[in-house]
């Protein structure tokens, strides 16, 4: 049996000033069988590539979100993926 193929997906405003998310991101980041996917520094503009999203969705068994909490929600930039990667007819 194989090892699953994680992905995670970094989506934070500033990481570079975040002592604890950058500290995870960097303590998994030689994992085998591991992708980073960092939205923020993928999609400055927010031209989020919904193809390449979605094709890293179906290479990956286990998916994980890594982001803040803005008053119990998710950064913004998370939504706008959300939005227009998981389209209806997606699977």
């Amino acid at each position: 049996m194989s090892a699953p193929r994680i992905l995670l997906q970094v989506v934070h405003p500033d990481l570079a000033g975040s002592n604890g998310n950058r500290a995870l991101v960097g303590a998994v980041g030689d994992l085998p069988d591991l992708t980073i996917n960092d939205l923020y520094a993928s999609y400055p503009d927010w031209k989020i590539n919904v193809q390449r999203e979605q094709d890293l969705l179906r290479a990956h068994d286990v998916i994980v979100f890594q982001h803040p909490l803005y008053w119990g929600s998710s950064p913004s930039l998370l939504k706008e993926w959300q939005d227009t990667v998981l389209q209806y007819g997606f699977c």
